[in-house]
């Protein structure tokens, strides 16, 4: 499904014939990781648009060292398949800059703030709200993140996406919360004065937290709420990837062997 003007590139990473430029999507790890990693690299891969897409974890297997040394292409652009630049992203960052690869590393935004990432929300809820009557302007949208004490990236990249999403006008309300933050989610239901409620879980990754801990939380609300589940399994983030590489806008501060 296309969500926006065009997020999904059609030019090919490299115009030089008998060599091209890699994608690498690195995720935090789950145990769903490598499964949900591999059919997003072989949906990418199908748009011809880097000569290798590959997929790593920070924890677990395959491992991010193991894959950028097994990634071929001569220039790699690595896109954080994470939400936010938090606790994670620093982390992948430290490792980045104790690897010494010799090719070119390319670090991406991460994709969960790129600046469609809202208009594609807005158009999975819609669909969402649509299948089952709800009426947009009647219903709350809720913003499920993971949030950390460690790290203030979480909480100001919901409360981007909440602000992108009120701004639109579609919604009667949206708000956010956070598992290991306040407002926890039965404080945020709480504070909500639509009837009937969508949450939908950022959380690029389908793994215990947006599959399992969100929904057990939505259960012991006292009105409707819907669920959409995490929005990294939505299709159109496969155009998200593609735009935060092709567009090439790397994070800054990097060790020598990573380019900006």
């Amino acid at each position: 499904m296309s969500t926006t003007r065009s997020i999904s590139p059609t030019a090919p990473a490299t115009d030089r014939r008998g060599c091209g430029d890699a994608l690498v999507l690195c995720a935090h790890g789950s145990r769903d990781s490598l499964r949900a990693l591999t059919r997003r690299a072989d949906s990418l891969a199908t748009l011809q648009s880097f000569a290798d897409v590959e997929g790593c974890t920070l924890h677990g297997k395959p491992s991010l060292e193991e894959t950028l040394a097994a990634t071929k292409g001569e220039r790699i652009f690595l896109v954080p398949f994470l939400m936010a630049r938090g606790h994670s992203y620093d982390l992948l960052r430290r490792r980045l800059a104790t690897l010494g690869e010799s090719r070119p590393v390319v670090l991406c935004e991460p994709v969960g703030t790129h600046p469609d990432m809202a208009r594609g929300i807005a158009h999975s809820a819609k669909g969402w709200l649509s299948e089952r009557a709800w009426n947009p302007a009647e219903s709350a949208l809720l913003l499920v993140g993971h949030g950390t004490p460690r790290n203030s990236a979480s909480r100001t990249g919901l409360q981007s996406l909440v602000a992108d999403l009120a701004e639109t006008g579609q919604f009667g309300e949206v708000d956010y919360a956070m598992l290991d933050e306040d407002p926890r989610v039965d404080q945020a239901i709480a504070r909500l004065q639509s009837d009937r409620v969508l949450a939908i879980g950022c959380f690029i990754e389908a793994g215990q937290h947006g599959t399992g801990d969100v929904p057990k939380l939505l259960a012991q609300a006292n009105r409707p709420v819907g669920y959409l589940g995490p929005i990294g399994q939505e299709p159109w983030i496969d155009g998200i990837v593609l735009s935060c590489a092709l567009n090439n806008r790397p994070a800054g501060g990097m060790s020598p062997s990573v380019t900006e």
